[in-house]
């Protein structure tokens, strides 16, 4: 830690009882692990602290490292989110307004105009036969209004801890990483007259401040080159701004300085006004050149790019190069930022990055530029393992083409828009926007007959209405679309077996579906022996069962017991307990449910069997646990799960005491 931190934290916050009685507990658990006392000194236990932090976030195990940081998500949830009893009903009745003026064809902030906003509450009155002020708001209603503001809270919440945990903020100091997020979390909504964030309060209901990774860096480069006795390297152009902007560096108020920051970003040029330019060139930034040379060219341009702070560019340009794609101005120079692509020496390439951005993601690669940006992986070493996602970038970009044109959109076209199959991939911060901009507006319901091809007789929508007339099987459940096709290939084999289990669950009234997305349920895979001979080989298999993303094992599983499949092939059954929600909070009454049923769990073997055989299921959102092997592993009892954990496959392994959330699949088979 550098010593401008220890000093930094202690000024801000050595005064607050509850940071130093925090400081106080990581000190007694250093002395308890290390038995070695931490003295009683703000630097030493301000360092000691930060330590705990970069603990967490930094640990190589990412079972552990999630652990740790949902358990810091807790604490702040418990304290920071507002709780449903302190949402009052003028806000629920204004977003009711809000709402009506969106399907009216206003915007939301259109209200504020008197005579726009008497035709909107008009309108709404006479759907709710009452006056909005004397209008009781039904209990559902409000429910679903309360779960939608603490959702979105919750969500830029974590879009914040995500990013200052994670690997591209690794460059900031620990300090300015741990003042940001406390500091965020302390601001309400934002005030466009002061250009200042207002205090939070226990009955806000604003969501946070909107993650601009550009304006973050220039406040942490500006802030760090303050207290290390630099001069200032962000130049506004206005001299007003810029004796702002010190005075703003004097008292260090990250509210404050975040909103200048930002109006700061806002004010320079979009690059996508030329966007349909691609002409231009690459520019390498190697390893240990000069930082102001990779900041200079970008401080004219909004790009979102956390390089755009000297800070990150020394630490970014410490580890690796710094690839560039600059198009043509309209003088013919290349100038607008387009892309961008780290290549980390020890890492190979890490980031691949765009311009495109709205409040909630960021640094998208646009549809012109995303060719030129595949020829350019291609040709450089570790490309190949961004081909999957620049396939998908490739076809989200011709989606987009056709719905620009508005060309209509084929089958294929709405089973890739929906991730039917898989998530699309992306390369920046958060869902790429153009999925949801190609969503808006759609009839879902006529996707889904498009996408069905038959008459709705044949359609089951509840996998226990699954008979032998059934073509197509098509669950909507409003944030997903489950599809399976029995028309092809070899799926009409499944139909008998999914009848008969389907009929089990009925006659036993268990709660358990099998989930449809991984081929209908039920997987078939041939058991490649040679590749499963032993534990060693097998993991082997496993790392290099997909040569487009990286593949890892948590090292503790090279302890559990493995035993050699006897069979040639395996009937693989992927259940689902998200409608029997008390039964999936345990291990033991999940593995009871499967024996009723006539099934039995996956042992480990089972599992990585599937990882290697079918390492596209292994890059769905869902977790694959196989519950049939247990073994005391890092001081628990945990059994074996297959994880896509951000870019990378991994065979990890959890508890068999934990209570299992939404997104895990169980891996059985039958007795």
């Amino acid at each position: 830690m550098e010593k401008f931190e220890g000093d930094f934290l202690k000024d801000k916050y050595w005064g607050n009882k509850e940071f130093r009685e925090a400081a106080g507990v990581s000190a007694r658990r250093t002395k308890k692990r290390e038995s070695e006392n931490v003295p009683n000194t703000p630097p030493e236990r301000i360092e000691n602290y930060l330590d705990r932090f970069t603990e967490i976030t930094d640990r190589e195990d990412p079972e552990k490292r999630e652990r740790g940081i949902s358990a810091i998500e807790r604490l702040v949830e418990k304290k920071y989110i507002i709780k449903a009893e302190n949402i009052t009903d003028e806000y629920i009745k204004n977003v009711l307004l809000g709402n009506e003026a969106e399907l009216l064809g206003y915007e939301r902030e259109d209200v504020k105009d008197e005579q726009i906003r008497k035709t909107v509450l008009d309108s709404l009155e006479n759907k709710i036969h009452s006056p909005l002020s004397t209008y009781r708001v039904p209990i559902e209603l409000r429910e679903s209004l309360e779960n939608m503001i603490i959702t979105d809270q919750k969500g830029r919440m974590k879009q914040w801890l995500d990013y200052l945990t994670g690997e591209e903020a690794r460059h900031a100091p620990v300090a300015l990483r741990y003042w940001a997020f406390a500091e965020m979390l302390k601001q309400g909504d934002y005030d466009p007259v002061s250009g200042e964030y207002n205090k939070r309060t226990n009955a806000t209901v604003a969501i946070f401040p909107e993650l601009d990774q550009q304006a973050l860096a220039l406040v942490f480069d500006e802030v760090e080159r303050r207290r290390t006795g630099k001069t200032s390297a962000l130049s506004t152009g206005d001299d007003a701004r810029q004796a702002e902007l010190r005075d703003l560096l004097q008292h260090e108020n990250f509210g404050k300085l975040y909103a200048f920051m930002q109006e700061h970003v806002r004010s320079l040029k979009l690059p996508t006004e030329r966007l349909v330019i691609t002409e231009g060139g690459w520019k390498l930034f190697s390893k240990d050149s000069s930082p102001s040379d990779l900041t200079a060219p970008l401080q004219g341009y909004q790009t979102k790019w956390c390089i755009a702070g000297e800070g990150h560019a020394t630490s970014y340009l410490e580890t690796g190069d710094v690839w560039i794609y600059f198009s043509k101005d309209v003088d013919g120079q290349n100038t607008i930022p387009r892309a961008c692509v780290i290549d980390n020496k020890e890492h190979g390439i890490t980031e691949v990055r765009g311009i495109i951005f709205n409040e909630e993601v960021k640094q998208h690669l646009d549809d012109y530029i995303t060719p030129v940006v595949d020829a350019k992986l291609k040709d450089m070493e570790g490309g190949e393992k961004w081909a999957d996602k620049m396939d998908d970038m490739k076809k989200l970009r011709e989606l987009h083409f056709k719905y620009l044109q508005k060309e209509p959109l084929n089958k294929n076209d709405l089973t890739f828009l929906y991730e039917i199959d898989r998530p699309i991939q992306e390369s920046g911060y958060g869902k790429d926007p153009r999925i949801e901009e190609l969503k808006k507006g759609r009839n879902r319901q006529e996707d889904i007959k498009t996408m069905c091809d038959c008459k709705e007789e044949f359609i089951a929508t509840d996998f226990i209405d699954i008979k032998e007339i059934t073509q197509v099987f098509c669950e909507d459940t409003g944030d997903k679309i489950t599809f399976f096709d029995f028309r092809e290939g070899q799926n009409k084999e499944k139909l008998l077996p999914l009848m008969e289990l389907a009929k089990r669950i009925k006659e036993t009234g268990r709660g358990a579906r099998p989930d449809m997305s991984f081929e209908g349920g039920i997987v078939n895979i041939n058991v490649p022996k040679e590749k499963l001979k032993d534990l060693p080989t097998a993991i082997k298999s496993f790392e290099e069962a997909d040569n487009n993303s990286p593949s890892s094992i948590w090292e503790e599983l090279k302890k559990m017991p493995f035993a050699t499949l006897e069979q040639s092939s395996l009937e693989l059954i992927v259940l689902s307990y998200n409608k029997d929600v008390e039964t999936r909070k345990s291990s033991e009454k999940i593995v009871e449910d499967m024996d009723k049923l006539g099934l039995r769990p996956a042992t480990f073997g089972e599992l990585i069997t599937l990882g290697i055989i079918k390492p596209v299921f292994n890059k769905k959102n869902e977790y694959i646990v196989a519950l049939g092997t247990k073994a005391t592993l890092d001081g628990g009892v945990r059994v074996s799960v297959l994880v896509w954990y951000g870019d990378k496959r991994l065979l990890d392994g959890d508890g068999w005491t934990i209570e299992w959330g939404e997104l895990s699949r169980f891996l059985c088979l039958r007795k």
